[in-house]
């Protein structure tokens, strides 16, 4: 038994710990300049593209902060999306967005795919400068 918990314990500290709290926007990336014709226009479009591919989404309009995650928080598996929009009120000279994803285990597609989906989802509703 205590080798079973020993393996199970090995396991989830060798995976990483990916939390929806570890994504932040990535300073390498350029992001993204969308106009629209309000900053609740973008907030809606933006937590649609999150909810229809993770399930476990949290957020915070006041800061423009989205956040989902689909899996179990300490599962090898997971896989989490962040966006960060700014300014958070409305503005003439529209919107930027920074999207991030990770994931802690390799799938097919590696962890940018997520990225460039809800980018495009998000870019076909808005439009993008």
């Amino acid at each position: 038994m205590r080798i079973l918990l020993l393996f199970i314990g090995s396991f989830w500290v060798l995976t990483g710990c990916l939390t929806t709290g570890s994504l932040t926007p990535d300073v390498e990336v350029k992001p993204v300049h969308v106009k629209a014709a309000s900053y609740d226009k973008v907030w809606n479009v933006a937590v649609a593209a999150v909810a229809r591919r993770f399930p476990n989404v949290e957020s915070d309009k006041a800061v423009g902060v989205i956040k989902g995650r689909d899996g179990v928080e300490y599962m090898p598996w997971l896989e989490a999306v962040g966006i960060f929009i700014r300014p958070t009120e409305n503005s003439d000279q529209g919107y930027f967005l920074d999207v991030v994803s990770e994931r802690r285990l390799w799938k097919d597609d590696g962890p940018d795919q997520w990225r460039k989906k809800i980018l495009q989802e998000i870019q076909k509703k808005l439009g993008s400068s």
